[in-house]
């Protein structure tokens, strides 16, 4: 597939879904890919509000290993950055009312995570980092 019908259909993703393509490496040719979007929230669950001049940023972020290098949703593996500022995930993530699974994603693997964030104001725009550990 040429690069610039590649580049359109991530485009096309983007504004049919509202999602943005990540690639998360190469390894021998074959990508890794996720997608991911995020609201910005005054509070979390019933005991999580943010202080005054923030919000909570929370990520869904759905992984589709096509790759063959593993994929962490450990939560301190993915970063937040809005404005200039990375973010590591916050308390939030690990409420109940979030929908977080903590496992390896192996070649061939689904799965949607949820992230949040403690950031300044409510970024308009932002990108999502991951870590890669292994």
């Amino acid at each position: 597939m040429s690069k610039n019908r590649l580049a359109i259909i991530f485009v096309m993703m983007f504004l049919i879904l509202g999602t943005v393509p990540c690639a998360l490496g190469a390894t021998t040719g074959v990508s890794q890919y996720w997608t991911w979007t995020y609201g910005t929230y005054s509070s979390v669950g019933s005991n999580y509000i943010a202080p005054t001049g923030y919000s909570y940023a929370v990520a869904d972020v759905h992984i589709h290993n096509t790759g063959t290098k593993k994929i962490s949703t450990n939560p301190f593996y993915w970063y937040f950055i809005a404005d200039g500022i990375t973010y590591s995930p916050d308390t939030p993530t690990f409420d109940s009312s979030i929908y977080r699974s903590s496992v390896d994603v192996g070649q061939g693997g689904d799965i949607t995570t949820t992230f949040v964030y403690l950031v300044k104001g409510a970024p308009q725009t932002a990108s999502l980092r991951y870590d890669d550990p292994y």
